[in-house]
């Protein structure tokens, strides 16, 4: 049967649509089934390693996780070819209806069924314009005849995109693994944007992103764009074979450390050498598990409802972490909160995620039943210490990776676009600050607490309404007043401290809780710098209706607050 432009009218794109959204959900179907299957076996080499049986089984097992892994994406391919068939229908019907209106409106008559162009009455009785008339109808015509062309190719491809996904009639899906991702094709994903991360993570098997989130966890666990879910399974890997083996290396050093002592080294300069390196090396594993213990405590306290989204010790450094109090993927509401000054992995992350619970529980207070929120501890930046936090490079610094992590925060989120916001205290709302005057950075609120400023002269450069940006101050609290800083400066490092107050007032502009800023002012009633989060307060209870949305429950001392969500 030849493809007329009556084909193309007649063609039903809300049926392939549904179809394609029903192969989309299968292939999602195939995916979680597949991981849990993966996931599941993982530890049967393990459980059961000798043995012929043993070696069937685990063959067998080989065998049906790299089947299960080929089946999802032919699945997942059929249901996006017809995804785009569905559209490009869509748009190729109405391009034909427009082409037809437009020629009509000039006096034409137009056949769709026959893909015919006359002129009309009106227009055949002007003899003078034959050659015009002529050459409109040849235009008219020729563009019909693009649009079936079109067509006719979209089916072709369509088909041949199904064909070429069906199972081999006798081997199925094959049995056979797909190559492994290499380290390399992982560190190439760095730097690019989430969306595109997100989009060649989901081409890989499910049995690829089980090799390189068990044979790469830190490379996987940091790359924004993958799921918040299997970030969690990389970070916990990474984090529990890092403890491991700091664990191993410090018994080997302690054995061979009691063994020099029960020999006595005396005036033996090689064993007094010796026992000293050994010392020091067992004081820097000590200090690397002082990093890690916290977090793992955190994640043991949270449960199921924690999520380590990065973690990075960084041997000599202040170490960087991301953990998440629900998971933003599937959050109707997600906030994403950067701190400030001397935050350090082992000194800071008991209290921050203590924090980000009690900002949880005050959002979930005002989010509408049924909804559930995720408020994710940032951090992600070298946070400053007090003879650089009077400079912009640690927030400049920052500003890109918040942004990404943000980006991803948008990639990754499952169903309908999730309200998100971008939370700083302290110096961290000066990340939040360089990320937001880009103009990239896609939130819905901006919130900060104790800021001493963020880098622009008005809530309106930040790229926001300025109706959704939220800041707040206590009275007592002396950073969000640069004079304050300064005095603390000054009396902590003298004259060096009067430098750095000075610094520090001229390099982060206007605190944003001032009126002229110009964003909202929400009350404060807690004291000093490091209490906004005291629950049963109405600085934590206003934050949560921010992050939920509930803009009506928010007390201002002053500004304009906006509609609720």
């Amino acid at each position: 049967m030849a493809f007329t432009l009556q084909t193309l009218l007649d063609a039903d794109p809300e049926r392939v649509h549904a179809a394609a959204e029903a192969w989309l959900a299968v292939a999602g179907d195939l995916d979680d089934a597949c991981e849990d299957l993966i996931r599941g076996s993982r530890d049967l080499p393990y459980a059961w390693p000798l043995g012929p049986a043993a070696q069937a089984a685990q063959q067998a097992n080989r065998d049906l996780r790299a089947e299960a892994s080929n089946t999802e994406p032919p699945c997942r391919r059929i249901g996006q070819a017809l995804r785009t068939h569905a559209d490009t229908i869509r748009s190729l019907q109405e391009m034909a209806r427009q082409i037809a209106a437009e020629a009509t409106s000039k006096g034409f008559v137009v056949d769709l069924a026959a893909g015919t162009v006359a002129a009309g009455t009106a227009l055949a009785s002007d003899s003078s314009a034959g050659q015009q008339l002529a050459q409109a109808i040849s235009s008219y015509v020729q563009q019909l005849q693009g649009i079936i062309e079109r067509a006719v190719d979209l089916d072709s491809s369509t088909m041949n995109a199904i064909q070429v996904n069906l199972p081999d009639p006798r081997t199925g899906f094959g049995t056979g693994s797909i190559a492994p991702v290499t380290a390399a094709a992982l560190q190439g994903q760095k730097g690019r944007p989430p969306a595109d991360v997100k989009a060649w993570w989901d081409s890989l098997t499910p049995q690829q992103q089980e090799d390189a989130i068990t044979t790469f966890p830190d490379l996987v666990g940091w790359l924004d764009g993958v799921p918040a879910s299997d970030r969690d399974i990389a970070n916990r890997l990474f984090l529990h074979n890092r403890q491991d083996q700091l664990q191993s290396l410090e018994d080997g050093y302690r054995r061979r450390i009691a063994e020099l002592q029960s020999q006595g080294v005396g005036d033996d300069w090689a064993k007094q050498n010796e026992l000293g390196i050994l010392l020091q090396e067992v004081g820097a594993i000590d200090a690397m598990q002082a990093k890690l213990a916290p977090v793992d405590a955190a994640l043991t306290k949270l449960g199921g409802n924690g999520l380590l989204l990065g973690i990075d010790p960084q041997p000599g450094g202040d170490g960087k972490v991301i953990i998440a109090v629900g998971n933003p993927d599937t959050a109707q509401h997600t906030a994403v909160w950067a701190p400030g000054l001397g935050t350090t992995l082992e000194g800071n992350t008991k209290d921050n995620v203590d924090r980000m619970i009690a900002l949880n529980e005050a959002a979930n207070a005002h989010a509408d039943p049924g909804e559930t929120v995720s408020t994710v501890y940032w951090l992600g930046y070298d946070a400053p210490e007090l003879d650089s936090v009077g400079f912009e490079d640690r927030s400049k610094a920052g500003g890109p990776p918040y942004l990404n992590f943000m980006e991803s925060m948008r990639a990754t989120h499952e169903g309908p676009a999730n309200h998100l916001t971008a939370m700083g205290h302290s110096y961290g709302s000066t990340v939040v600050g360089e990320a937001a005057k880009t103009g990239n950075l896609r939130v819905d609120d901006i919130l900060v607490q104790g800021s001493p400023g963020m880098h622009v002269d008005h809530a309106r450069d930040l790229h926001v309404d300025p109706r959704h940006v939220w800041a707040g101050a206590s009275s007592t609290d002396p950073v969000s007043g640069t004079t304050g800083v300064q005095d603390i400066l000054t009396v902590l490092g003298g004259g060096v401290g009067q430098m750095l107050g000075e610094l520090y007032a001229d390099g982060h502009d206007g605190s944003p809780h001032y009126q002229e800023f110009g964003a909202n002012k929400y009350h404060v009633d807690t004291p000093l710098h490091t209490s906004y989060w005291d629950r049963g307060s109405d600085s934590l209870n206003n934050q949560g209706a921010i992050i939920a949305g509930n803009y009506e429950a928010v007390t201002l001392d002053h500004g304009t607050k906006p509609e609720n969500r």
